[in-house]
C-alpha cells in the first residue's frame, strides 16, 4: 500500500473552501421527510437537520452514477511472484446475458472499469441477492492466493462501543459502493482483468478484493484523522457520530460532510440514521446510557429450549482484542453456528454469540455437504461485523469443506456460495462432531413449533414440496392448474368426479385437495412413499433436470434417472422422455467413453480416393422427422459434412454418399 497524494484534509474552518452547493452533482433532489425519521425531534430541531442535509447535499449518491473518487490512498495489490492467473470466462445463462451487459455498460459508464489488454483474466458472474436483483461477482481466488496479505489494523470493536457509552444522540452513515470509491493503483489495475464480453480492469477497488478492508480503513483513518475526541468513529465504510448535545452533534455532523467532501466520497442516504436516541452498530444496541447485544444475537437462545445438562451451558465473555473463529454444523432440518474466542492458556472457546435457523422446503432435500456449505456460508453473513476484515478459523465437522473450497466449476451452487464470501479471509479446520457440540446443539435443538396461517394453500405448498422434492410455488393453485390444463389430467379428474369404474389393473387415481395423485404401487427401500404426483407435461422439463442434472445427483445414467423419478412421479411416455433426455444431455455425451482401436490411419493419394463415414444417433427427433447424422469425411482433403437422415438403412447412406462424391 502507498499514499500517492495527500490532500488538505485537516481542520476545515470556513465553509466556503468547500463545494457545496454550486458543484453539486446530485440530479435527483432528496425528501428527507420520506427517506428519514424525524419524529422524536421538535420542529425546531427538525428543521436545523434538514436544512443542515440540504446544504451539504452533494456529500450523498444514491446510485453508482453518482460515486465520488478519492485519490488520498491507492491500493496497490503486492504478489508473491509474477506469472499472471488466467481463467477462462464461464458460461453464462441466455437468460442472464442482458443483465450482466447492462452490469458492465454501467460499471464502463462510471470510469470503474475500462478496456484492457492484461495478462490477468478472472472470470466474472452474476449472484442473485436477496432482492432478487444480481450482483457482478468476480472470481479472484487465484489471485488472492498469492497476495501479499496487508496487517493494517481495524478499529477495536470493544474501544468504539465504549466510546458510544452515555451519548443521547447518534447517527450512523455508509458510504455508497464504498469500496469503488477508491483508486486502485495505476500499476495494479491490469491485475484486476476480468472476462466476459471482451478483457476489462478495475480502475477503482473491486469487492472482495483481498486486503481491500485493510485499504479502506487505512483510507477513512486518513479522511477522519483527529476527529475522534469529538466521539466520531469509523469501522471501514461504516461511520458513527454520538454526542450528548443536539447542537454540537449538528456541528460534528458539518464537520465530517466537510471532510468528506474534501475527499470527494459520498454516503448513501437510504442507509444513513441521523441524530436518533437508539441504534445498531456492529453487533449491539445503543442507547443512552445502554449498551445492549444485539436482539438478533440472543433471539435464537431465547427460543430454543433450555439446556438439560451442565455440558451445554456456556458463558458469553468477548474479547475484541483477540481473533474470532465460528464453529458450524448442519443437521437434517436446521442450521447452527457459534461465534467464539479462544483463551490462548487453556484453548478453552468461549461462546460470543449464537445463531441458528431452519431449513427451507428446497433446502432440506440438499446433499450433507451442500447444508454443511450453506452453514457456513450463513455463519459468517451472520457475524460479519465481526469477522470482516481480519482472519478467522472455521470449524466444521466435515473434512471435505476444506477442499470444497477450491471448486473449479462455476455452476456448483457450493462454488457460488464460495464466491460470495472471498472477501472473508478464513481457514477451513476439521473439528470432529463430537467435538463440535456447540453448534451441533443449535443445529439440533427443537424449537417452537412456528404459527400455523390462516391460509390452508401455503400448508398444502410445503407438504407437496416436501414429499415430492418438487419446485418452490408460489401457490398450490400454480399446480392444479397446470394439471388442469393438461388433457390427460382433466380425463382422469373429470372420470374421478363422475365415479367412474377403472379396471382393477389401472392405475389407482385419487384427488386429494383437488391435486390429482397416484397411488404407488412399487414401493421399496426405506424412503418409500404412498403416493404419486402426476406431472403435467408442462412440468416434466424441470423434472428431469431435477433428477438428472443438478450436482447433487451428477447425471445418473438411464437405470438410476428412472429410479428416481418413478419413486415420486408418473407421467405417460416417461421411459421414452427419460431416455431422449439423457441422450440429448450435453455433459453425459462428453464424458461418454468410447472404445479406441489402436491401428494404421489409412492414406490416399488423391481426392475422395477413400472417405470414411459414421452414422451418429438415434438422437432426439429434429422437427423434420430425423434423428440419425451421416457424417463422411475425405481421406486426402480431410473435408467432412453432416447429413440429418431419418434412418441408417444402407439405402439411406448410399444416397448420402452420391450426393458427398463429387460427380464429373
Amino acid at each position: 500500500m502507498i499514499i500517492v497524494q495527500a490532500l488538505p484534509i485537516h481542520e476545515v474552518s470556513n465553509i466556503e473552501s468547500v463545494n457545496t452547493l454550486s458543484d453539486s452533482k446530485n440530479s435527483k433532489k432528496i425528501d428527507w421527510d420520506k427517506t428519514l425519521h424525524f419524529d422524536h425531534l421538535s420542529k425546531e430541531q427538525k428543521s436545523k437537520v434538514i436544512n443542515l442535509l440540504n446544504k451539504y447535499d452533494s456529500v450523498f449518491a444514491q446510485d453508482i452514477s453518482e460515486l465520488g473518487q478519492c485519490g488520498i490512498v491507492q491500493h496497490e495489490i503486492h504478489l508473491t511472484d509474477p506469472l499472471p492467473t488466467r481463467q477462462k470466462p464461464y458460461r453464462v445463462p441466455y437468460q442472464l446475458k442482458a443483465e450482466m451487459k447492462r452490469q458492465i455498460n454501467t460499471l464502463l459508464d462510471a470510469g470503474i472499469i475500462q478496456p484492457s489488454i492484461s495478462a490477468y483474466a478472472a472470470p466474472v458472474l452474476l449472484v442473485k441477492k436477496s432482492d432478487d436483483s444480481y450482483r457482478l461477482v468476480a472470481d479472484l481466488r487465484k489471485l488472492h492466493s498469492k497476495t501479499i496479505p496487508d496487517k493494517f489494523p481495524l478499529p477495536n470493536l470493544n474501544e468504539m462501543i465504549d466510546m458510544l457509552t452515555g451519548a443521547k444522540y447518534f447517527t450512523t452513515m455508509d458510504l455508497t459502493s464504498g469500496f469503488h470509491q477508491m483508486l486502485l493503483h495505476p500499476n495494479s489495475t491490469h491485475l484486476t482483468g476480468t472476462t466476459e464480453f471482451g478483457l476489462f480492469e478495475y480502475k477503482r477497488l473491486p469487492f472482495g478484493l483481498r486486503n481491500a478492508s485493510s485499504s479502506f480503513q487505512r483510507l477513512m483513518s486518513l479522511v477522519l484523522n483527529g476527529l475522534s475526541d469529538l466521539q466520531i468513529g469509523c469501522y471501514i465504510d461504516d461511520i458513527i457520530i454520538a454526542s450528548n448535545d443536539f447542537d454540537q452533534h449538528l456541528a460534528t455532523l458539518e464537520l465530517v460532510f466537510q471532510r468528506l467532501i474534501t475527499a470527494n466520497l459520498k454516503v448513501k442516504p437510504s442507509k444513513c440514521a441521523f441524530l436518533q436516541f437508539e441504534i445498531s452498530f456492529l453487533g449491539h444496541t445503543v442507547k443512552e446510557g445502554k449498551v445492549l447485544p444485539d436482539s438478533k444475537n440472543l433471539k435464537y437462545i431465547k427460543d430454543s429450549l433450555p439446556p438439560n445438562s451442565k455440558k451445554k451451558v456456556r458463558t458469553m465473555l468477548p474479547d475484541f482484542s483477540r481473533p474470532f473463529s465460528i464453529f458450524t454444523d448442519a443437521s437434517k432440518y436446521s442450521l447452527g453456528c457459534v461465534l467464539v474466542q479462544e483463551d490462548a492458556p487453556t484453548g478453552f472457546h468461549h461462546p460470543i454469540a449464537f445463531a441458528s435457523r431452519k431449513l427451507g422446503p428446497s433446502e432440506i432435500s440438499y446433499a450433507t455437504v451442500e447444508k454443511e456449505c450453506l452453514a457456513l456460508v450463513f455463519a459468517i453473513t451472520h457475524f460479519k461485523n465481526y469477522l470482516y476484515g481480519a482472519h478467522f478459523n472455521v470449524f466444521s465437522d466435515q473434512q471435505c469443506l476444506s477442499r470444497v473450497k477450491t471448486l473449479k466449476d462455476p455452476t456448483s451452487r457450493i462454488a457460488r456460495w464460495f464466491l460470495t464470501q472471498q472477501q472473508y479471509d478464513y481457514t477451513i479446520i476439521y473439528k470432529p462432531g463430537r467435538l463440535n457440540f456447540m453448534a451441533d446443539y443449535l443445529s439440533r435443538a427443537t424449537y417452537p413449533a412456528d404459527k400455523q396461517s390462516d391460509n390452508t394453500n401455503s400448508e398444502e405448498v410445503h407438504n407437496v414440496n416436501a414429499q415430492f422434492n418438487v419446485f418452490n410455488f408460489s401457490s398450490i393453485h400454480e399446480l392444479i392448474e397446470k394439471q388442469n390444463k393438461h388433457p390427460y389430467c382433466q380425463n382422469i379428474k373429470s372420470k374421478l368426479n363422475s365415479n367412474f369404474a377403472f379396471s382393477p389393473k389401472s392405475p389407482q387415481f385419487f384427488i386429494k385437495d383437488n391435486l390429482l395423485l397416484r397411488k404407488n404401487n412399487n414401493m421399496s427401500g426405506r424412503h418409500k412413499l404412498n403416493t404419486k404426483l402426476v406431472v403435467p407435461q408442462s412440468l416434466v422439463p424441470q423434472i428431469l433436470h431435477l433428477c438428472h442434472d443438478i450436482d447433487a445427483v451428477a447425471h445418473p445414467g438411464l437405470s438410476r434417472t428412472m429410479r428416481r423419478i418413478q419413486k415420486n412421479y408418473f407421467w405417460r411416455g416417461q421411459f421414452r422422455q427419460v431416455k431422449n433426455y439423457i441422450a440429448s444431455c450435453h455433459e453425459c455425451i462428453q464424458r461418454r467413453g468410447y472404445v479406441k482401436h489402436i491401428q494404421r490411419i489409412p492414406t490416399a493419394d488423391f481426392p475422395f480416393q477413400k472417405c470414411a463415414f459414421d452414422a451418429v444417433g438415434p438422437v432426439v427427433i429434429s422437427n423434420h422427422g430425423n434423428k440419425w447424422i451421416i457424417v463422411i469425411s475425405d481421406y486426402f482433403t480431410r473435408y467432412a459434412e453432416a447429413y440429418p437422415v431419418k434412418n441408417s438403412q444402407s439405402s439411406t447412406v448410399a444416397h448420402v454418399l452420391m450426393d458427398f462424391i463429387p460427380r464429373p
